[in-house]
């Protein structure tokens, strides 16, 4: 290994280009999706050391080209994880994404927490706030939902949730 790190080998550059659609921006630089802001930089780091075209320029022209994908998805990865606004609107679409592709029963929905009417309206206006990424119009209905509720554990994960997105895209 030299001082600027190992490169993938031909083999590995191959694999990941071959799931490259499959992968997630956090899976393509390496990260869990609650990984702390200040992990992005040296996961990218760590991504461009292996990934990057000019580290197998003496590659294959298939090879090459495989890298340059690879790197171009690994920096648009890190141009949205590192952004607080960016993130948080790519993390909802991607929980937006993994409901809707949800084949088994997944968690309820905010309106099936609920067990007031009162509760229920709130909780229909903060899904309708989130699925226009409106997070402070969701936040402070899913507050209200939780008001006109008996208590309720699942409510407040969801509303922790929020609140964290809030956070990540800088609103809260």
């Amino acid at each position: 290994m030299d001082d600027h790190g190992e490169r993938a080998s031909p083999a590995e550059i191959k694999e990941l280009h071959a799931r490259l659609a499959e992968l997630d921006h956090y899976e393509v630089l390496g990260l869990e999706s609650d990984a702390a802001p200040l992990a992005i930089q040296p996961a990218f780091h760590r991504f461009s050391e292996r990934f990057h075209p000019d580290r197998h320029v003496g590659a294959d022209d298939a090879t090459r080209e495989a890298t340059r994908s690879l790197f171009a998805r690994g920096a648009e990865a890190y141009r949205v994880l590192k952004h607080h606004r960016l993130r948080a609107e790519y993390d909802l679409a991607l929980l937006k994404e993994r409901r809707s592709k949800s084949e088994a029963p997944g968690p309820r929905t905010l309106d099936q927490l609920c067990t007031t009417s009162a509760g229920k309206l709130q909780a229909r206006n903060a899904l309708r706030a989130l699925d226009e990424g409106r997070l402070q119009d969701a936040h402070a209905s899913l507050q209200r939902a939780i008001q006109a509720e008996p208590p309720n554990p699942e409510l407040g994960e969801r509303l922790s949730s929020i609140r964290l997105l809030l956070e990540l895209s800088g609103q809260g």
